[in-house]
């Protein structure tokens, strides 16, 4: 597994989707607000075939 730090001033769906059509599988782990973004830790790992 890797992990991935994005913000949301990011288009954290599209990281998402882009790693899923890499054949990853995206998970949160963990997130905090800031005033003007907020960042999510978020686990990447093989998707189950």
């Amino acid at each position: 597994a890797a992990f991935l730090l994005v913000s949301t001033l990011t288009d954290s769906d599209a990281v998402r989707e882009t790693a899923r059509a890499a054949g990853l599988r995206t998970e949160t782990v963990t997130s905090e607000s800031y005033p003007f973004e907020r960042l999510l830790v978020v686990r990447l790992s093989p998707a189950e075939p």
